[in-house]
């Protein structure tokens, strides 16, 4: 997805809706639901504006009558108590589409905001990527959520990234011949357009993955003198002529 494609994932959106809705919402039918109305998002806490486009898509897929107008600009930090979105339009329509639009819209919010905290922590001295341990069926709102925030998106599933993990690496020998056949069957496989990753969680394995050369090695669980020390290995290994693997 990108970010001018809003209306790719109506089909997610109105799965979502039609979660909550059924066969129809029983309190607001009792109810002047053609009353013209004003709501606002208002935020309970600080974060960052996310989100707002899917807002607007699940309103027009319900009731296209309804008129959006985001208050913040898409990545703008806000304060608790501030306007975020101004809704016009049907009661009814409002009020039904609401807590789904809500749901959606602060989960976004809050991913943004916890991205752009560990974007600012980096101060630039490190890339925040993100990962596929996310919400079934909301990987798209959560990866743009990242983006938002300033991060960037790792693979997005299983089909656009060779990862090797731990649990894979059951299935190998664990030599360094191993690893390089490893990544020589990936690129024959699937052409140098693949990114290939591997996953290392010790210095010994991380030396055993730099001579095979994928073109990233994936630090596990290490602590940052381990993960510094692997960086000087990946830096003398380039400064040999090798790869430089990231």
């Amino acid at each position: 997805m990108t970010e001018d494609d809003f209306g790719a994932y109506d089909d997610l959106l109105l799965a979502m809706l039609e979660e909550d809705i059924g066969e129809g919402d029983v309190t607001t039918a009792l109810f002047d639901g053609d009353r013209e109305v004003r709501a606002v998002f208002r935020a309970r806490s600080e974060g960052v504006m996310c989100g707002f486009p899917f807002v607007a898509r699940l309103f027009q897929i319900h009731d296209p009558s309804v008129e959006l107008e985001p208050l913040k600009e898409e990545g703008e930090r806000f304060g608790a108590g501030e306007e975020l979105i101004s809704a016009r339009g049907r009661a009814g329509a409002i009020l039904t589409v609401e807590r789904t639009a809500l749901n959606l819209f602060s989960r976004l919010c809050g991913i943004a905001a916890k991205t752009r905290d560990f974007v600012e922590a980096a101060e630039g001295r490190a890339e925040i990527l993100d990962t596929r341990k996310t919400t079934p069926l909301l990987r798209p709102f959560e990866k743009y959520a990242v983006r938002t925030g300033g991060g960037r998106n790792h693979r997005f599933g299983l089909y656009d990234q060779v990862l090797v993990k731990d649990n894979h690496l059951t299935l190998l020998g664990g030599g360094e011949e191993d690893f390089r056949a490893l990544v020589e069957r990936a690129r024959e496989r699937y052409g140098p357009g693949m990114t290939v990753e591997i996953e290392v969680d010790t210095l010994e394995q991380f030396r055993l993955v730099l001579a095979a050369e994928p073109d990233i090695a994936l630090l596990d669980n290490m602590p940052p003198e381990t993960m510094r020390e692997a960086a000087r290995l990946r830096d003398e290994h380039a400064a040999r002529g090798g790869k430089r693997v990231l």
